[in-house]
């Protein structure tokens, strides 16, 4: 049975093939969510008690060093173009 609300579109004859995909629908003969969800909880401790609490602290990491330097390099670059017109509209 048609939906009345739903407009269908008309199908156009086209030179080129639509792809589709392949899906793969799994559903698990039993699942509970809440033995699952106190595995995952201890999982995690077991990882947090053999790699220690002092891994859980961060340090300003390398990447926002890279980031300050990158922001400093594109001011010079903008500041050296703006120099560089500067002189290039006086003379």
């Amino acid at each position: 049975m048609v939906n009345p609300n739903k407009m269908i579109t008309p199908r156009l004859p086209s030179l080129f093939k639509k792809t589709s995909y392949k899906s793969f629908d799994y559903q698990p003969l039993y699942y509970d969510e809440q033995k699952e969800r106190i595995e995952q909880l201890n999982n995690n401790l077991q990882k947090d008690s053999k790699q220690g609490v002092s891994r859980r602290i961060k340090f300003q990491s390398v990447k926002s060093k890279n980031y300050f330097y990158a922001n400093i390099r594109l001011v010079a670059i903008v500041f050296g173009l703006l120099v560089l017109a500067y002189y290039i509209l006086i003379f």
